[in-house]
């Protein structure tokens, strides 16, 4: 099993319907697809693509939900190196680039940007153990809660918080329900269940 993957887990306790959403075409339209239905503590696993690929993982088809965001096989345009980037977005829906802070964007559309807790981590691509790799630590990013802006980006122009990461190197954890962070402040350490 030689392929990179991205596998989603249900650390909650109620049933949830996972979504993938891929960004196609010149004017980037959304074209969804669901995933699965997983009931709590499973875990599905989806093959990251060969190719390009930029979109994102959610509970629920509404758009007042948390976003796992991801793309895979980028170059980067100061290095020219293949990258992937990943970040967590709880952005209210429909709120304008103007939006300087959570509140305000909470304000102008009254929606929240979040549905459920998210964490993000990477772990290395070994061949070793079934493909399950080695935890990189420091990769972890999480939200919590509405407004959790200390990793996830919760208005529009948030962009520090996108990770990047040599492509060749990772596959990628996300956890949606009720993650087990065990260190919330800048994820130094990590625990796989």
């Amino acid at each position: 099993m030689d392929f990179r993957y991205v596998s989603v887990k249900n650390a909650g306790t109620t049933t949830l319907d996972i979504y993938v959403f891929s960004r196609v075409g010149v004017y980037s339209r959304n074209v969804h697809s669901k995933l699965g239905t997983l009931l709590p503590q499973h875990t599905i696993k989806w093959k990251i693509p060969d190719d390009h690929w930029a979109g994102h993982f959610r509970v629920s088809e509404s758009q007042n939900a948390t976003l796992a965001e991801f793309t895979f096989n980028g170059f980067s345009s100061q290095t020219g190196i293949p990258e992937d980037t990943y970040s967590i977005c709880a952005v209210p829906p429909q709120s304008p680039k103007t939006c300087k802070n959570y509140s305000e964007c909470v304000k102008h559309t009254k929606r929240t940007g979040f549905n459920v807790p998210v964490k993000i981590y990477q772990t290395k691509k070994t061949l070793k153990d079934n493909n399950k790799g080695e935890l990189l630590l420091g990769s972890e990013i999480s939200c919590r809660r509405a407004g959790d802006g200390k990793y996830a980006r919760v208005y529009p122009n948030d962009t520090g918080k996108i990770r990047i990461s040599p492509q060749e190197i990772s596959n990628y954890q996300i956890e949606f329900g009720k993650p087990n962070i065990t260190n919330y402040n800048g994820g130094s350490k990590i625990r796989l269940r």
